[in-house]
């Protein structure tokens, strides 16, 4: 198995780099406004860094647990439909309760329920999470993200006092 990982690292990292350079060629533009080659060099990047860590991991001889197949597993079905399921939710609520509250829901409801984290971990990481990707979209990118009825309600009533 060590042989074909170091093989196949070493293929994606070829692939990542033809999508970096790739991208570059098109154009990067800014973060306000992302030209063509934007998503070719993020994601070449990453598979890049990815294939890097897999050759590493290959070379040291780390492997990983070998256990059940996931399909194999008891419950899987379970935990796969929870995951569509709360898909489905954050999509249909996604104006009402707006980004960050729902996005903090749905982070912490896949590390708690799903991942099994401890509280203090899920409720963290959802805040980070949340917090984080809300600066990106919103703030950085410019992206409209709506902000959900609770927000404009809590300011109103804020106002009122």
């Amino acid at each position: 198995m060590r042989s074909y990982n170091l093989i196949s690292s070493l293929f994606w990292f070829l692939v990542g780099l033809g999508f970096t350079l790739g991208g570059l060629h098109y154009g990067f533009g800014s973060w306000k406004e992302p030209g063509p080659g934007l998503l070719p060099v993020v994601f070449g990047t990453l598979l890049g860094l990815l294939s890097v860590m897999l050759f590493i991991l290959s070379l040291k001889g780390i492997k990983r647990s070998e256990g059940k197949p996931f399909w194999e597993m008891k419950g899987s079905w379970r935990t796969v439909l929870s995951v569509l399921a709360s898909l489905f939710l954050y999509m249909a609520f996604f104006k009402q309760l707006g980004f960050i509250l729902l996005t903090f829901l749905f982070i912490f409801f896949l590390l708690r329920f799903i991942g099994k984290k401890g509280w203090v971990i899920s409720i963290s990481l959802a805040l980070v999470i949340s917090f984080f990707s809300y600066g990106l979209f919103s703030l950085l990118l410019g992206t409209p993200l709506p902000k959900g009825q609770l927000y404009g309600s809590a300011f109103r009533a804020s106002a009122r006092v």
